[in-house]
């Protein structure tokens, strides 16, 4: 017990003395306490560096779903990729206001007189020189180069309706007649016909009275309007079985058109849901497959591509149509190359006048 008061003693001792010392002169303020220049939290680069890159994730996270819900062909990359098959014509959108520019008249000569002259029409691109005839112009060489392999008779078609297939074909027909072949145009969407309304002409006789036996060939021929070498054989009235139709009596015209045409060209119906393609398919020397792009299904085209093959169509390749600035860079290439020409139109116009 004393050792333990000896120690109690011994430790207020202690206490007191450093107590003296708290009080003594000797401990001093060197600084007063100032608060940081800088706050703990929040960290402002820290935080943004965290958004910018959980923003980052979020988009690439929503571009990678687009990518897998969205079906449709954007480009012709992913139609070799996909199909196998190679894009013969990536047609640029035309806008409504430029409508006029999917007039199939003027192809050939007449062009020459307009090279190089803007119309004053206020219109970003002319009648006779747009994108779309351009590409049409490209699609053209590309069947032609075909054409040495004997290439005569074409049937073009499409996966579903309104994907403008008979544009195409409407324009392709002008460009091979403006250009010097003698070339007949079919309309074989007995189903849907609408040669007759884009050329003004009558469809009283046409493809399905020929198959009929109700007239002859020539008494359903039509020229078509300011085209030189452009013949029109329309569908006329459309049958109960447009199938069973052509399966009767195509072939035998097939072989009166080779006689008398340098090319023929068919426009067919949607190949998918309906027969009649393929009763035509396998009788031509290729196939054309118009997708527009950014709609069509990929597996649409999968299974019409199936179809065709079925009946051991040629299917020379595809055309990519309605091709925007949003879906890819060809639409900018042909934009670019008009500005580019209308600048040197604009330019060998002033040093005329100058």
């Amino acid at each position: 017990s004393y050792t333990r008061l000896f120690y109690q003693l011994q430790q207020r001792i202690q206490d007191a003395a450093v107590a003296a010392n708290l009080h003594s002169e000797t401990l001093r303020i060197i600084s007063p306490a100032r608060p940081i220049d800088r706050p703990v939290f929040p960290h402002p680069l820290l935080t943004a560096a965290l958004c910018f890159l959980l923003s980052a994730m979020l988009g690439v996270g929503a571009a990678i779903a687009i990518g897998v819900m969205d079906k449709s062909i954007t480009n012709p990359e992913q139609v070799e990729q996909a199909f196998g098959l190679p894009v013969l014509a990536s047609l640029p959108m035309v806008e409504f206001r430029n409508h006029a520019n999917l007039n199939p008249m003027g192809y050939g000569p007449t062009l020459l007189g307009s090279v190089g002259v803007p119309e004053k029409t206020g219109d970003e691109s002319r009648q006779h020189s747009s994108a779309f005839r351009e590409g049409i112009l490209s699609l053209h060489s590309a069947v032609r180069l075909a054409r040495e392999n004997e290439l005569q008779c074409l049937a073009v078609t499409s996966s579903l309706p309104s994907e403008g297939k008979s544009t195409i074909v409407a324009n392709l027909a002008g460009a091979f007649a403006g250009l010097g072949s003698k070339t007949i145009l079919v309309d074989a969407d007995m189903r849907k016909p609408s040669m007759h309304r884009q050329f003004g002409i009558q469809n009283h006789r046409g493809l399905s009275s020929v198959l009929r036996g109700q007239c002859t060939l020539d008494q359903a021929l039509n020229e078509a309007h300011g085209i030189t070498n452009l013949y029109l054989l329309t569908a006329g009235h459309v049958p109960a079985s447009p199938a069973e139709l052509l399966h009767l009596g195509l072939n035998d015209l097939i072989e009166h058109l080779r006689a008398r045409f340098d090319f023929i060209l068919f426009d067919c119906a949607p190949s998918l849901g309906f027969a009649d393609t393929l009763a035509i398919a396998n009788q031509v020397d290729g196939c054309l497959l118009v997708v527009r792009a950014g709609q069509t299904d990929r597996q649409m085209v999968s299974a019409s591509l199936r179809q065709l093959r079925s009946v051991r169509a040629n299917i020379m390749g595809i055309v990519l149509n309605s091709v925007s600035r949003e879906l890819g860079s060809y639409y900018s290439y042909y934009s670019h190359y008009y500005k580019y020409q209308n600048q040197a139109g604009e330019t060998s116009d002033a040093e005329n006048q100058g």
